[in-house]
Order: structure tokens, then C-alpha cells, then sequence
């Protein structure tokens, strides 16, 4: 019934090819305007309800659809089309203009600091080793001898390179004379990031095998073999890629080179590790991911109930544990936490890392008080903050302070509002002020611990949900403080600014409930991992088709693509450029699609699982049935190119597969592949199940009273160390000393402009304690001699030199002290120790059930030295102070722990204790 208008179709399209085959735009233009298909009869009582169906869908595909795509491009005549180029070149050429305009003021403003982008320094060393001439790429003369240096150019991941870097290691491997490279096409999968597989591909399809290779040509090695991969999962995983990797889907074909050989060594069971779990969700009241997240546990608490299954040795088998399952997501932001907190519901343990770490709530909100520290007119941070755990404005409150006072920024009307007697607003400000102070008065990672201190913010997230995440996040920014404020840049607004430049590469803390929880990962960070048991989850989410809604296309090889403005009608129409890039965009998408769909079979080991989820299983897969008769049961680039999901990929290979029997159902015309690789194929229907009266059925439950009191007892439960949890377990003995005396010093040390050479007094003291220590003692009789050595071999910086005492040292030298040092059998300087001492020495107010509590103190003595009856302990001050009183309290402590140190490490007493003062030039007993 059908053959006749199949046949006239046929001869009209011939005709039409024919047409198209004479290169003439108007002519093939006005033939396929006015080009017309009969439509099919309608037929009933005649053959199966399916291949009816199926023939319909063949018809259309092939025909309307397809001519819909080539009417996409032929959508005006020459006329028109030129007249759209010549109307878009100027303001092409304007864009063009204003871009290379703004790369070069942006490369003179990096140059202005000093500071350049990765990608910066790639274009300078390219230039700097060679230049294009008529297409050719000529190494410079001055770059030769630098090239020279290298015996061989070797680079890992090579299908992650972009163009300029392939070009650079083009160059520095002598046009590749010298380069080594190692990869896997099949795994790049960072074309958003630039990566260009081709790179990669040409050289592989360019090299001749090893085997088969004269000595002087470029030879490839094949590593087929795959140690990861339990054997079954190579099988299937050779079964899908050698439908889908061909020369109709891709550059990429998966032959013989490409296959995975595997050669893991497992034992051996019957259970088939490879499976495919196909949901309905039609009917059902959860979300299709909440759906799938049932199953998912299901899954995982079926396998862990199940015994051995996991791969212990090459001949054992273990029982699961929850970290062997990871879970992967093309997209983890939006499916992860709602797998996560249904797992968790099921009393599984979950570990993810999902959400952008400055768009947590933990961190925008701390980040805001910094600003607000630094800024307190910022509004939108200032509401931020006072509407936060940390100080619970309300909303009403805010809109009451507006109210009151109209005019002005919100700090203006939290002002007023204080001066108008709101004690809550008064104590807000009286906060923020002391903040302030803290922020002037302490390195910026001190003040970010402060702040976590003094506002409870670590102990407030930790009662959200994902608690022991968010405080790690807040632990984490406190790190990133350390490390940026090291590079001399510690202020407030300096750290925010860096912080947000980063933003793109910081990571957020995973929730975790423990070391042995089920992972939950985006494909692309699992790549170069592996893991016992890989579920592949959402597999029926359909693949992005951004491209299709951008004004403006851009493709490194055919150009610029954008829309065009009709002034006159105020109306966009899409241009030739803009659908050729269009399409080549979406056809790469596709295949770095299927490359992500590889890096994700290939990271499993024991146990491969597939899960998806659509509205009506039976549906589904008889819209890919008749796909695939439509092509003759192969994966062409039309049935390609119409695929819109990992799901219809699977299907589409199931099909053919003789275990996916159950999705053919009705119908004969496919054509079933022979393969020893096997999948387990599952078709579930939870509304036949009905799960979602066993999610939402609920049971009375009898309070555990024994359980209540336990917790009650360690809600109650008091640290019997609480009082000394402030006391530092390892301290240094020069900081007893200095934190007695801390109270007498807060600010008053002078600026360091206001310093002779720049040196505060604590570093002119640690200047003179240098000399002190690395001095020649023989040739204290040439003090200027010595003092200029230690400058020339770098022990003293300029300003440290000039800034000693000479006359200081040499009173030092002439004194009866030194004589007796230089005198002594055996004396040490810098003698460095570690010992133990009781609490109470550190803390002597502390109550004596703590005295048997060590701390361990740290330090080094300036000089020790023996004589016939005893050891001296020598310490140098610098303070400038005549109170020799007040030196004795500081320091006696700390010249005691010395002792005790020294007494140990010479097993003979200590006689003396002396404090040698620099500014007094005279020895102190102590």
C-alpha cells in the first residue's frame, strides 16, 4: 500500500540530488521551495500495528525531516544571503577591530604588573621559538640552541592538548623528530576547555605501527590491553563503542586499534556484571531523579546484602562495602543532592561535592561579612549579614529601619535606628566596630579565625543540613587566607578580590558522613579513576543544545556565525555562516558526548550499571525501533545525529543485542547482532510495584526509652579537660616568656618608616642574635671584618648589617663573661632542644588535679658552656630597658626551662643562669 508513494518519493528526491549536484544556489533554492512529497495513504486491517507504525516513521525521517534540515540552510536566494554578508561586514569588522584592540591593552595592563595568564605565556613562548611564513612555521635561528638542549619531548594526556600547545611541542621537539606522546582519543573530553582530539588523532593515524616501522619513521605502539575493566564489562563495552564510534558518528572508528583488550585477572563467577535498569516514571508522584534514587538504593542495598561480590585478589571475592559504589552524572549540580538526601533518607552514607564553593551559603555569607568589615556601605552584603544566623535581623526589622530613616544606604538607617534607642541595633554597630578593630589590629587569617570564634558561625552551620560540609568549607576558606595573604597581600579587599579571580577553581567540601560512603561524581572528575562499582545514573537526561539559542557562533575553523538584524522590520534571521557552524557545533557535541559516555564505562571494575528513567518504557523503545529499521539496524549519521540522550544510545545498541530481547518486543525487522559480550536488561515499573505507597507509608514507633536516656547522658556529658583545652599542647620557651610580658607591649611598637634603617626593634634584635650565632669567636678582635663577612656570605641582609651595635659587641667581647666562654672545654651556641615540662608551668593558676598534664616545650639556647663544676646557660636580650628587675621576671622562666633542657642533654647540673643585656652591656643573674 505504501510502495507507490515510496517510489515517487525516491524519484523525486533523485531529482532533486541531481539538481543539487550542478552547484547552482537559485536554481536547487527555488527547485526545494517548491518541493512537494505524496503523502501515505491510510490503511487499516493490513499487516502489524508496529511496522505500520514503523513505516510511517521511516517515511518521515527520511523525508520531511531531513529536508527540513537542508531548508534550514537554503532558506533565501543568492541575492538575499549576499545581501545579509554585506550588511553584517561591517559591524563584523567593527567587533573584529575592538577585539584585537582590547587583547592588546589587556596584554599591556598584565605587562604593567608584571603578571600573565597561562594562556599568555603559551603565545610568548610560541613566539619566542618560531613565526609563520606563507603557512609555514619557521623555528627561529635563536631559538636552535635551546631546542638542542632537549633529547626527547615527552607529553602525557596528549588528547587534552589545545592547537597553540600541539603547535609548541611541534617546535620544541624539532618539528617532532623528537616527540613522544601517549593518549587515548576516546577519552578527550575538554573541548570546552579547547581541547582539540584531532591533535592527537592525525598523529595516530599518521604513525605506522611499530612492528611494521623503518627506523626513521614515526612508529605508534597500540596499548590495547586494559588491567581495570573485569572481562565481561571490556566485552560490552567493545559490543557499544564499535556501533557508535564509525566513520558516519565521528573521526573517531573503533577497530581493532581502538578495541580494550582485557587482561585483569578476576575470579570467576556467573553473574553477569554488566546491567541495564530502565525505569517508567509515567504515573509516578516522585520526580524522574527521585524515582531513579529509589532504585539506586535498592540497587546498593541488594548488592551489599548479597555477599561476596567485589574482587578481593585475582582469585577471592569480598562483601561489598558502601565505598565501593560511585555513582556517575553527566551534570552533577543539579541531580546530585537529590540522589544524596535519598540515600541518606535509606541509611546510606554519602559523599558528593556538587555546588560552586562561593555560592555556598557558608561561605557568601562569611565572605560578606569581610566586606562589610571592610565596607560597611555595601548594602546588599550588609543585609546579607545582619539578616544571617550571625546576628538574625529580621525582615521586618530592615523594613522598619528603612521606614524611619528613607534617605541614604542601610548603614545610615541602622544608625539612626541606634541613636533612636534600638539596643539590637546598637549592639550590632558596637560588633561590627570591634571587628573592625580586629581586622587593623591582625593578619588576615587571624582575623578569619577570629571572626569564626567570636560570631559561632562554624558551630551555627554545623547544625544546617550538610553541616559537617559547610563548616569544612569555612575551615578551608581560613586555608586559602594562609595561602594568598603569604604572597604579601593581606588585606581585606586584597583577599576578596583574589578569592573571586580563583573562583572558577575552588572546590567545595564533599559531604561525607564517613570514610566508607557511596561516592557521587560528574563524569569528567572521575576521569583517570576507577572504582569496584560504577552506577551510571541519569542516563535519560537529554544532552544541552545551548548552541541552538546563541545570536553569535564561533568556530576556530569556519569563523564568525551570527544573526541578522533586519533594521526595518526590527527582526533576526538566522544566517548561512550561523547554521553551517550550528551544525558543526552540535555534531561535536555529540561526539565528545560519546567520548564522556567511554571515560565513564571504562572507569568501572567489577560491576557496570546503567539507570535512566522515561515516561513509558514501551513508547520509548519503539521510537528507536523504528530509528534503527530505518537505517537497516545500523547506527548511521542521521540516527545519530537524531539521538538525544545516553539512553537512546543504549537502547539503540540494545536493541541489536540478543539480551535485549525485551525491548523489541513486537516487530522482526531488526537485525540482531552475534556477540559473546552479555547486559543484564531490567524493565521496571514502579506503578505496577507501587513505590510510592512504600515511600510514603508511615508506621507508629514506640519512643526507645533507653535510647532517650543515653542521649540525654551525652547532651550532659562535661570535658573533664575543658580547662586547659586553651593551653597549647608544643609551645616554644621563647613564647612563655614573651606572653608574659605581651600585656606591657600592645601597641607600642613604631611604624618601619619610622625605624633607622627600616627594623623595628624586634628585628634589630634578631639581627644581633644572628651575629651572635654564626660570629667567629677567634677573631672577635676584628669586628668590622666579621660583621662585613657575614653580610657578603648572606647571614645578614643590608639593612640587618647596619643596623648592629658595634660598640655593643664590643663590650660584649671585653668582658669577663666571654673570656669565660671562649675558655670552656666545650660550649655550644644555638643548642636546640625539645623537652617535656609539667602544665603548671605554663599556666600556674591551674587547678592541681591538671599538675601530672605535660606540654611539650621547644627552643634553642644561645649559649652553654662547661666549666669544672657546672653548666652556664647564657641568653642575649636586646630589650631597651634599665629595669633590670623587669628582665629577670620576663626571662627567668624560660632561662629555667633551658636548664632543665641543658642538664639532660649534658647529664651534669647547671650552676648559673645569666641574662647578658646588650643595651646595658652588662650580665644579669637569673
Amino acid at each position: 500500500s505504501y510502495y507507490p508513494c515510496f517510489a515517487e518519493a525516491e524519484e523525486k528526491l533523485s531529482k532533486l540530488l541531481e539538481i543539487a549536484k550542478e552547484n547552482d544556489w537559485d536554481i536547487f533554492f527555488n527547485e526545494l521551495n517548491n518541493f512537494s512529497l505524496p503523502s501515505l495513504p491510510a490503511i487499516r486491517g493490513v499487516g502489524d500495528i508496529f511496522e505500520i507504525s514503523a513505516a510511517k516513521d521511516i517515511y518521515k525521517s527520511g523525508t520531511t525531516k531531513a529536508l527540513e534540515g537542508i531548508q534550514k540552510l537554503f532558506y533565501a536566494d543568492s541575492d538575499f544571503i549576499k545581501g545579509q554578508f554585506i550588511k553584517l561586514r561591517e559591524p563584523i569588522c567593527l567587533l573584529t577591530d575592538i577585539l584585537k584592540e582590547f587583547k592588546d591593552n589587556l596584554f599591556e595592563a598584565y605587562t604593567e604588573i608584571n603578571t600573565y595568564t597561562f594562556h599568555n605565556t603559551e603565545h610568548l613562548a610560541l613566539s619566542l621559538l618560531c613565526e609563520e611564513s606563507d603557512g609555514e612555521t619557521r623555528i627561529k635561528a635563536e631559538a636552535e640552541e635551546l631546542l638542542n638542549r632537549f633529547d626527547e619531548v615527552m607529553v602525557d594526556e596528549y588528547q587534552d592538548t589545545n592547537d597553540l600547545q600541539d603547535k609548541l611541542f611541534y617546535v620544541l621537539s624539532n618539528r617532532e623528530s623528537k616527540l613522544f606522546v601517549v593518549g587515548d582519543v576516546k577519552q578527550s573530553i575538554y573541548g570546552f576547555r579547547g581541547a582539540n582530539p584531532t591533535n592527537f588523532l592525525l598523529k595516530k593515524n599518521r604513525y605506522t605501527p611499530v612492528d611494521n616501522a623503518n627506523e626513521n619513521e614515526a612508529m605508534k605502539i597500540i596499548l590495547g590491553n586494559n588491567f581495570r575493566c573485569k572481562p565481561e564489562v571490556c566485552d560490552f563495552v567493545n559490543f557499544f563503542f564499535e556501533r557508535f564510534m564509525t566513520e558516519c558518528t565521528g573521526e573517531i572508528i573503533y577497530n581493532q586499534e581502538e578495541c580494550l583488550i582485557p587482561a585483569a585477572t578476576y575470579p570467576k563467577t556467573d553473574e553477569i556484571p554488566t546491567e541495564f535498569h530502565l525505569i517508567a516514571s509515567k504515573g509516578s508522584k516522585l520526580s524522574s531523579m527521585e524515582l531513579e534514587a529509589e532504585h539506586i538504593a535498592d540497587y546498593i542495598n541488594s548488592v551489599m546484602s548479597s555477599g561476596a561480590v567485589i574482587k578481593a585478589d585475582d582469585t577471592l571475592l569480598r562483601d561489598a562495602k558502601y565505598s565501593d559504589f560511585t555513582i556517575l552524572l553527566r551534570s552533577a549540580k543539579t541531580n546530585a543532592p537529590i540522589i544524596a538526601e535519598t540515600l541518606k533518607k535509606r541509611g546510606i552514607p554519602v559523599s558528593y561535592n556538587s555546588e560552586d564553593y562561593l555560592e555556598t551559603i557558608e561561605i557568601s555569607t562569611f565572605l560578606s561579612l569581610l566586606k562589610v568589615i571592610d565596607n560597611p556601605r555595601s548594602d546588599i552584603d550588609l543585609l546579607t549579614v545582619m539578616m544571617s544566623p550571625i546576628f538574625s535581623f529580621t525582615p521586618e526589622e530592615m523594613a522598619e529601619f528603612r521606614i524611619n530613616e528613607r534617605k541614604g544606604d542601610i548603614y545610615s538607617t541602622v544608625i539612626n535606628a541606634a541613636n533612636n534607642g534600638n539596643r539590637k541595633a546598637e549592639n550590632f554597630l558596637k560588633t561590627l566596630e570591634s571587628y573592625r578593630m580586629i581586622a587593623i589590629t591582625n593578619t588576615l587569617p587571624k582575623l578569619i579565625s577570629l571572626l569564626l570564634l567570636k560570631t559561632d558561625y562554624l558551630d551555627i552551620v554545623s547544625a544546617f543540613n550538610d553541616g559537617d560540609k559547610r563548616r569544612n568549607n569555612l575551615l578551608i576558606l581560613s586555608g586559602y587566607a594562609e595561602q594568598l595573604s603569604s604572597n604579601g597581600n593581606s588585606s581585606i579587599s586584597g583577599f576578596l578580590k583574589q578569592i573571586e579571580k580563583l573562583s572558577s577553581g575552588l572546590r567545595a567540601a564533599g559531604t561525607s558522613t564517613g570514610g566508607d560512603s557511596v561516592k557521587i561524581m560528574s563524569i569528567h572528575a572521575s576521569k583517570g579513576l576507577q572504582f569496584p562499582v560504577c552506577v551510571i545514573a541519569g542516563i535519560g537526561s537529554s544532552f544541552n543544545d545551548n548552541e541552538a539559542h546563541e545570536s553569535c557562533l564561533f568556530s576556530t575553523e569556519l569563523g564568525l556565525g551570527i544573526k541578522y538584524f533586519d533594521e526595518e522590520d526590527k527582526t533576526k534571521y538566522t544566517t548561512i555562516g550561523r547554521e553551517v557552524i550550528l551544525n558543526k557545533a552540535r555534531a561535536e557535541r555529540l561526539e565528545e558526548e560519546l567520548r564522556l559516555l567511554y571515560v565513564a564505562m571504562t572507569r568501572t571494575q567489577d560491576k557496570l550499571v546503567f539507570t535512566g528513567t522515561v515516561s513509558d518504557i514501551e513508547k520509548k523503545a519503539d521510537e528507536l525501533k523504528s530509528l534503527l529499521i530505518s537505517s537497516a539496524s545500523k547506527i548511521t549519521g542521521s540516527v545519530f545525529s537524531r539521538t538525544k540522550s545516553y539512553l537512546d544510545w543504549l537502547i539503540l545498541c540494545l536493541l541489536t543485542h540478543p539480551d535485549g530481547k525485551d525491548l523489541r518486543l513486537s516487530g522482526n525487522s531488526i537485525l540482531v547482532s552475534e556477540t559473546k559480550s552479555q547486559i543484564t536488561v531490567k524493565l521496571i515499573d514502579y506503578s505496577v510495584i507501587g513505590i510510592d505507597d512504600v515511600i510514603t507509608c508511615k508506621e507508629d514507633i514506640e519512643p526507645d526509652l533507653d535510647l532517650s536516656e543515653y542521649i540525654s547522658d551525652n547532651i550532659k556529658f562535661i570535658y573533664p579537660f575543658e580547662d586547659i583545652l586553651e593551653i597549647e599542647s608544643k609551645a616554644s620557651a621563647s613564647k612563655l616568656s614573651s606572653s608574659a610580658e605581651s600585656g606591657k607591649y600592645s601597641f607600642t611598637a613604631r611604624p618601619e618608616f619610622m625605624n633607622e634603617h627600616g627594623l623595628s626593634a624586634s628585628q634589630k634584635g634578631t639581627a644581633m642574635h644572628k651575629v651572635m650565632q654564626y660570629f667567629d669567636f677567634e677573631k672577635h678582635n676584628n669586628i668590622d671584618a666579621e660583621l662585613e663577612r657575614l653580610y657578603e656570605w648572606q647571614f645578614l641582609s643590608e639593612n640587618e648589617y647596619e643596623s648592629v651595635n658595634r660598640d655593643a659587641l664590643k663590650k660584649f667581647f671585653q668582658s669577663g663573661l666571654f673570656e669565660r666562654i671562649i675558655s670552656s672545654p666545650n660550649y655550644k651556641r644555638e643548642m636546640k632542644f625539645l623537652t617535656e615540662v609539667s602544665v603548671n608551668r605554663v599556666a600556674p593558676n591551674i587547678d592541681e588535679k591538671f599538675y601530672d598534664e605535660k606540654i611539650i616545650i621547644q627552643g634553642a639556647v644561645d649559649v652553654c658552656f662547661e666549666e669544672d663544676d657546672g653548666i652556664v646557660i647564657l641568653d642575649f636580650k636586646t630589650d631597651r630597658t634599665n629595669d633590670i628587675n623587669s628582665l629577670v621576671t620576663a626571662y627567668s622562666e624560660q632561662l629555667n626551662i633551658y636548664a632543665a633542657a641543658a642538664e639532660k642533654i649534658f647529664e651534669k647540673p647547671v650552676k648559673q643562669k645569666i641574662i647578658y643585656s646588650f643595651y646595658l652591656g652588662e650580665e644579669i643573674e637569673a
